[in-house]
This record gives structure tokens, sequence and C-alpha cells, in this order.
């Protein structure tokens, strides 16, 4: 299954469908996550959405009840402009002159170029990228005009939960 040499690390553990070998410990600035559970030892659920009655809800955000199945890795802060800067060549993303600082969040940039640093990110680590980016336009990458056509979930099994490398949370997460 891919996973043979786990036991032999502790900070090594099985993960993905098809199962590999994956840090059981985070990194420096991460959290470990674990999904709730309730005290009869089967999973807790938690809340995401909104009030009905809470002011500036859209009517997209329902609250509902979602269970969180897997434990991941969450950052504890946002992409700062020095770690944009580490994956992207410094002086691509501009911000205005407010978050102009090494320790401001990154700002202004879309959903595109998260996905393309999330895999940058993995390949610097050396972990596989979790999606492919298809029709982008690449000399754009990095620049709040980066744009794709198509966008998958690299993992064998397509589940963004099951990806080794760097990725963006879901709702839920």
């Amino acid at each position: 299954d891919g996973c043979t040499n786990c036991a032999v690390d502790a900070q090594m553990a099985c993960t993905g469908e098809p199962s590999r070998c994956a840090s059981t410990e985070p990194v420096e600035g991460y959290l470990a996550i674990a999904p709730p559970i309730a005290d009869d030892g089967r999973l807790a659920p938690i809340y995401i959405g909104s009030a009905a009655d809470e002011p500036g809800r859209h009517t997209d955000e329902n609250r509902h009840r979602v269970y969180l199945t897997r434990a991941f890795f969450m950052k504890r802060t946002e992409v700062t402009k020095a770690e944009w800067d580490e994956v992207f060549a410094p002086g691509i993303y501009t911000p205005t002159p407010a978050l102009n600082c090494p320790n401001c969040p990154v700002a202004g940039l879309n959903f595109y170029n998260g996905l393309a640093y999330a895999n940058r990110r993995s390949i610097r680590s050396g972990l596989p990228p979790c999606y492919e980016l298809r029709g982008c336009n690449q000399e754009r990458e990095g620049f709040p005009d980066y744009r794709c056509r198509e966008v998958a979930v690299a993992a064998p099994s397509g589940r963004v939960s099951d990806c080794l490398g760097y990725r963006l949370p879901t709702e839920a997460e």
C-alpha cells in the first residue's frame, strides 16, 4: 500500500487513499487539528454558516452541521508577504502601503494564486502538489490577474483531504 516504511519513524503514519507515508507532527507555524469527538466516542459535529438574524448575512450562509472526519494541519496565521516572496519572485506581489511589511498578510490576490502558492510550497518541501492547474496564463502566476480554465485535485482519490502537500482548507475546516 506504499506505507511499509512508516513504522520505522514515529513521526510518520499512513494517510490518504491510496495510503502513503506522511508526517504526524506539524512543522513550525502550523497546528494539528483533530476531528472533535463526543463523550460517547463518536464524531461530534461542528456548525458552520450564519444564524438567520446575523447582520450582514448572505443568503447562502445557512447554518448547518458538518463533521470533520480526518486530522489535518492548519497554518496559525495567514500567508505573509515574506512567505509569499520566498515562493514567488520578490516584487511580483505589490500590496497596498498599509500591508507592505514582511509580516503583513497577503491580500488582493485570487483563488488561483492560492492554489499556485500551495503547489509551489509543496514542491519546495518535497511533497506532491495538491492541484492540477490547466489552461493558466502562466506568465502571470503570482499576479492578481492570474487565471486558469480548469482545476483538479491531484490526489489519486480526487479528494483534497488525501493530498499530502500543502492545500487550501475546505469550508468546514
